[in-house]
């Protein structure tokens, strides 16, 4: 079990870096002016129409990202030992989501944006499914003695910019606070794992000067 948290503790955050790294390639590429303030979608970097010396940077990336956030999801196992029933039900609706939106980072990599209708199925599943693992997160992860307030904070705020874009469909712009907020929940959930790792480790066996200072019986 902490060989599969060491998965959420270290490719969560390295999923971060990553999308952040190839990203920010696509974007010096763009050959127009691009940015929130132009409303455009993230999506708009992997255009291959729009943005073709770029776009395979934002393909390798989402591809990349995908695949690490879902090792991470599946890290998240770690949490089932010492939980109560309904906590392993809900971690575990917090890993296929999760799971699922991780597929379907990968996807929208694969059906660029310049393929709009499957790019849109799967940047729904997105919504889908991050949505859910933000809104039950801080019921399956809550422990005693478990400091929870900073992914209740990001859960609040990032399942509400979700909500947002699903209402405002034509304010591009929200997609970037709402991936923004994905990627700081990839370290909460991280450093939280890692938190958890560390209390559930088993006590040290006695040292030589403990065993020492045990008095042997001796014979006559």
């Amino acid at each position: 079990m902490p060989n599969l948290g060491r998965l959420t503790v270290y490719l969560g955050p390295a999923a971060t870096l990553v999308y952040i790294a190839f990203t920010i390639l696509a974007w010096v590429a763009y050959p127009t002016t691009y940015g929130p303030f132009n409303n455009n979608w993230l999506s708009d970097l992997g255009n291959r129409t729009v943005n073709p010396s770029g776009a395979t940077f934002y393909v390798i990336g989402c591809i990349a990202t995908g695949i690490l956030v879902g090792a991470a999801f599946v890290g998240l196992h770690a949490w089932h030992q010492g939980s109560a029933r309904v906590q392993t039900y809900l971690l575990a609706c917090v890993q296929v989501a999760g799971v699922l939106g991780s597929v379907a980072i990968v996807m929208t990599a694969i059906y660029t944006i310049d393929q709009f209708g499957a790019h849109e199925f799967w940047s729904r599943m997105i919504n889908a499914g991050f949505a859910v693992s933000l809104f039950v997160s801080p019921f399956a992860l809550r422990r005693r003695g478990m400091r929870l307030w900073p992914l209740i904070i990001v859960s609040a705020i990032g399942y509400g910019s979700i909500v947002a874009r699903l209402i405002f469909v034509d304010a591009h712009w929200l997609e970037w606070p709402s991936i923004g907020l994905l990627l700081v929940y990839m370290w909460v959930i991280a450093l939280m794992t890692k938190a958890q790792l560390g209390s559930a480790r088993s006590p040290a066996t006695p040292s030589a000067m403990t065993r020492s200072s045990v008095t042997t019986p001796v014979s006559n």
